[in-house]
């Protein structure tokens, strides 16, 4: 059983806090696994939140992927349809 990540939260919790903690959220478009897979090494390096903007098709045929890898290495469960 799957079960989602305290790191993924739904946009307008993230931003909630943000303002609250009176910090600013990076958004990234990347198109390329190399770039995702950066933007996401780069976001738990800080430990800073960021909002990872990509299209349904990117998603299930690169994210999806990347996803999965990234947040299991971590002891972190991803699940498909769950993003905000």
């Amino acid at each position: 059983m799957s079960q989602q990540s305290d790191n993924v939260l739904p946009l307008t919790t993230l931003l909630v806090q943000a303002e609250r903690g009176g910090y600013a959220v990076g958004s990234f478009s990347p198109r390329y696994p190399l770039v995702i897979e950066a933007v996401l090494h780069a976001g738990a390096a800080v430990q800073s939140p960021l909002i990872v903007q990509a299209s349904q098709v990117e998603f299930q045929r690169v994210v999806e992927e990347k996803m999965t890898h990234f947040l299991g290495s971590r002891g972190m469960a991803y699940q498909p349809g769950s993003a905000a």
